[in-house]
């Protein structure tokens, strides 16, 4: 599983049944100007929550079924192995460390559970 963090849930996120699974997701600033989506394994998530997310107290954690392990294989048809859309892990040396980044596009369909996520007194933790 990795993730997609998000400072607030778009309307075509929503996972009530309401919306098309082959809705698009818009796309957050960062994400448009680098020209991928950026994603955070678990293992990645509280560095990344607390170097990127420390000013805000609550997000939104979409969860992704893909495997959080570079190279893993992936389902044909699934969110990084179909048309106009790959994954790539790419080394970030901010981190020192390979980041899961799609190239494309998420959809309604791709997300597997939204988990809303606050911060505490002492910073971000996890379930």
């Amino acid at each position: 599983m990795i993730y997609k963090i998000l400072e607030s849930l778009p309307a075509e996120a929503v996972q009530n049944g309401t919306v098309n699974p082959e809705t698009v997701l818009p796309g957050v600033p960062l994400d448009i100007q680098d020209g991928f989506i950026h994603l955070s394994t678990k293992a990645q998530l509280l560095e990344t929550l607390n170097k990127y997310f420390n000013k805000h107290d609550r997000v939104y954690l979409l969860a992704i079924d893909i495997p959080d392990t570079p190279g893993a294989p992936l389902t044909e048809g699934a969110v990084g192995c179909k048309p106009g859309c790959r994954l790539q892990w790419d080394f970030v040396r901010s981190r020192n460390e390979k980041f899961a980044h799609i190239y494309g596009h998420l959809t309604n369909g791709d997300i597997s559970e939204i988990k809303e996520l606050e911060r505490g007194p002492d910073g971000w933790s996890l379930w």
